[in-house]
């Protein structure tokens, strides 16, 4: 008697009115465990997003853009032979322009005057990063921003850590309902909360390979891509 007494306590305490925006009812007929549970999946990163750029600085605007145009195709010239496709290239950023006064290196006022400024986002597998990198800097490019590392199914490691969370889920629920007596039933309601970390989705295949040979230069170290779910879900109790 006590033990049903107090299932029926924590069944009302954990469903009184409405649960997550959805009605479900309780009553003696309707006994349901309510569990919510967080669960993070950690994966090798597959793929990154490279961003960098050639600047350079000029007597005049067309000294500065012609230089910046030599240079710039040097760089695509290089990521085109070493086999990166040009649908995985994308022009992000593009300046001309006056340089302030006060900005000019001293001594160079007259010779520095404006700057010309071109960049790229490349996306390569992970694998490929350093050395498309390095050859993109030894063609030419003088600005490297953060490195995004990504996967190539965003939507697939969401899923996986979704699947893991629910199993979660159902073992705290079993291990509850056993405490209580009672035997856990079918799923009853569930949903997930997506995190808002974005996890970057890169469209690359797999077999592509680069013609760039690393010198050692530079040496990556990709960051793990995670994902986070949390699942509420409700069981019904026997």
């Amino acid at each position: 008697m006590c033990t049903r007494r107090a299932l029926g306590i924590l069944v009302t305490c954990l469903l009184s009115g409405q649960l997550w925006g959805q009605n479900i009812e309780v009553n003696r007929t309707n006994k349901t465990i309510a569990v919510t549970v967080d669960e993070t999946l950690t994966v090798d990163a597959e793929a990154a997003r490279l961003k960098f750029a050639v600047l350079n600085y000029a007597a005049t605007s067309d000294e500065a853009y012609n230089e910046n145009v030599r240079i710039s195709a040097r760089v695509l010239g290089a990521l085109q032979s070493a086999a990166v496709p040009v649908a995985d290239i994308e022009t992000s950023s593009i300046k001309l322009a006056l340089v302030p006064e006060d900005e000019r290196p001293a001594g160079a006022r007259t010779a520095v005057r404006y700057q010309a400024r071109q960049g790229w986002t490349v996306k390569v597998l992970a694998p490929e990063a350093q050395a498309v990198l390095e050859g993109a800097v030894q063609a030419g490019a003088n600005e490297i921003d953060e490195i995004e590392w990504g996967v190539t199914d965003p939507a697939g490691l969401e899923a996986e850590a979704n699947g893991k969370a629910l199993a979660k889920a159902r073992g705290l629920a079993e291990k509850m309902a056993r405490e209580l007596g009672a035997k856990l039933g079918e799923l009853v309601y569930a949903s997930n909360t997506e995190e808002d970390r974005f996890v970057q989705q890169f469209w690359l295949r797999r077999d592509r390979a680069y013609a760039f040979a690393s010198k050692v230069a530079l040496r990556l170290f990709p960051e793990k891509v995670s994902r986070k779910a949390t699942v509420r879900a409700v069981f019904a109790i026997e």
